[in-house]
C-alpha cells in the first residue's frame, strides 16, 4: 500500500568502524543484507565500515512515520559521529539497501556547508557489484 499501516517500532542499530582506515564506508543494511565483502570489492581492504542495520533487514520494515523519524534522527546522529572520528574533510562512500522514503530523508537531513562529501554507490547487476552513482560535494570548498 501506498499509505501508512500500523507497525511495531523499529530500532536502528549503529555498528562502528573497528579502526581507521584510509576509506570510509556507510553500509545501509534495511531493505536487505549488504555484506562487508561486497564494499571492500569495491573500495578496498583498507576501508573503515560503519554499517545502519535493523534485527531483521527486509522490504517491508517501514510502516510508520514514527519508524521514518527514528531512522532521520539515527542518521543525523550517525553522520555526527562518523565526522568525529574520521574527520570533516572525509568522503562517505554509501553503500544502501533501503527503501525509496528513507533515502529521501537520508539526503534531506545532510547539510552541505557542515557534513562530509558523500559517494552514493549503487547494486548493478550488469556490472556484478555495486557502482558509484552519485558524488554529492560540499559547495562551500574550493
Amino acid at each position: 500500500t501506498w499509505s501508512w499501516v500500523d507497525g511495531k517500532d523499529v530500532a536502528f542499530l549503529i555498528t562502528e568502524a573497528k579502526d581507521k582506515r584510509v576509506n570510509v564506508a556507510l553500509n545501509i543494511s534495511l531493505s536487505g543484507n549488504i555484506s562487508d565483502e561486497r564494499i571492500t570489492d569495491v573500495l578496498g581492504e583498507d576501508t573503515s565500515i560503519w554499517t545502519l542495520t535493523i534485527n531483521d533487514p527486509h522490504n517491508d520494515f517501514l510502516k510508520t512515520p514514527k519508524t521514518l523519524e527514528s531512522f532521520r534522527q539515527t542518521v543525523r546522529k550517525l553522520y555526527n559521529e562518523i565526522k568525529r572520528v574520521h574527520g570533516q574533510n572525509t568522503i562517505l562512500n554509501v553503500f544502501p539497501a533501503m527503501p525509496v522514503s528513507a533515502a529521501v530523508e537520508f539526503g534531506r537531513v545532510w547539510q552541505p556547508k557542515a557534513d562530509m562529501e558523500m559517494i552514493i554507490y549503487d547494486q548493478n547487476r550488469n556490472r556484478d557489484g555495486f557502482i558509484k552513482t552519485i558524488e554529492i560535494q560540499n559547495t562551500e570548498r574550493e
